[in-house]
């Protein structure tokens, strides 16, 4: 039982405060931030992203998952740019500051 327990809290582990990256986000990411603020959601994205930030690395897995089937129907390079973008926990930070330096201009 404690190693289901452990395996669990590293599932959802957030770890220590990473520095902040400021390395321009993917074009897919960049393209999800300008729509986002095109349509006046910073606010609903900004809290949909924080609520998400323990489960940003469970669903960049979960999307690769599913790539080979996208990849098929021709819809595979965005998503894999998403998917990979996400395995860094510090992408839900940077995607949350570009929009708000959108929503700022």
């Amino acid at each position: 039982m404690g190693e289901f327990i452990a395996k669990i809290k590293h599932a959802f582990a957030v770890g220590p405060e990473n520095p902040v990256d400021d390395s321009p986000l993917p074009q897919a990411l960049e393209r999800l931030a300008q729509g986002v603020v095109d349509r006046g959601l910073e606010t609903m994205a900004i809290v949909f992203l924080e609520s998400i930030r323990p489960l940003n690395f469970m669903t960049s897995q979960a999307m690769w998952a599913v790539w080979p089937v996208l990849e098929a129907a021709g819809a595979g390079n965005d998503f894999a740019q998403v998917a990979q973008a996400l395995e860094d926990r510090r992408t839900i930070d940077r995607l949350i500051r570009r929009i708000e330096e959108l929503a700022a201009r």
